[in-house]
């Protein structure tokens, strides 16, 4: 699960509930990956979840952000998941 995280979400609580199905439930064991959009606005452990942090967040940045960084973890999760279960 990719966790999309703005500064506009944060106070969501579809957003945390979210978060919370997918840290909770054994389909997403080991398989989150945060992404903090607009880091310079968001305080790290002020206005993000701690959980969310402790998950190696992605952190990225601008209006036109690059996201090759997520797709290269979401790839790496997937292999490992899959090497992880053969």
């Amino acid at each position: 699960m990719v966790v999309l995280v703005t500064k506009n979400a944060l106070g969501s609580a579809i957003l945390r509930q979210d978060v919370q199905y997918a840290l909770t439930s054994g389909n997403y064991r080991g398989r989150v990956v945060p992404v903090l959009v607009d880091s310079p606005t968001i305080e790290a452990g002020k206005d993000i979840p701690w959980i969310l942090l402790r998950l190696a967040p992605i952190w990225v940045e601008g209006t036109a952000p690059d996201f090759s960084p997520v797709v290269k973890r979401v790839q790496e999760e997937i292999e490992n998941g899959c090497n992880a279960s053969a």
